[in-house]
């Protein structure tokens, strides 16, 4: 297993300022500027890489009068950020139940004003959901269209056709040349 290497910001050279190197950075990356001032914000630019290819992104820095450095990840960083990813994400699930709960009260909420709020006139009737009575005048099962046989023989037809035709090519390969 090779190692992992992260680029990590250092400083700026002599005479270059911070929204300058910014702006270099985004314009050769071609990346927004809200993400190349994270870079400058002590978090990484790029995703892990091996050593020739973190050196590479250190040059690519220096050019731009970027001073930065190699920073190695090894498994107890990656343990650690593994546990803050889970870390995260429990919290997300738990900021996913606590709205799960309150949708859950807010519905009980208006479930009860609808039962309090009835009509109070009582010539208004409600309506019947369940009534079946208009489906006994629907035909549930229509009649199949009845089709011509000769459709049927025209494709068995040319169906026994082409399987001759295939047998023929097996048993004389030469006949049907061409």
């Amino acid at each position: 297993m090779t190692d992992k290497y992260r680029v990590m910001f250092v400083g700026l050279d002599k005479g270059i300022e911070q929204e300058v190197a910014i702006t270099r950075v985004a314009t050769k990356l071609a990346i927004p500027e809200a993400k190349a001032s994270t870079f400058f914000a002590n978090k990484a630019l790029f995703a892990p890489a091996d050593k020739e290819k973190a050196l590479k992104q250190v040059k690519l820095f220096a050019s731009m009068g970027i001073q930065a450095k190699l920073q190695l990840l090894n498994d107890a960083n990656s343990q650690t950020t593994k546990n803050d990813r889970d870390e995260r994400l429990f919290e997300a699930l738990d900021y996913i139940t606590s709205s799960l709960i309150r949708l859950e009260e807010r519905l009980d909420d208006i479930e009860q004003k609808l039962a309090n709020n009835k009509p109070a006139d009582p010539e208004i009737e409600e309506e019947d959901w369940q009534d079946e009575s208009y489906l006994e005048e629907l035909d549930f099962e229509p009649t199949p269209v009845k089709r011509s046989p000769m459709m049927l023989y025209s494709l068995v037809t040319a169906a026994v056709l082409l399987i001759v035709l295939l047998v023929l090519t097996l048993v004389y390969p030469d006949l049907l040349n061409f």
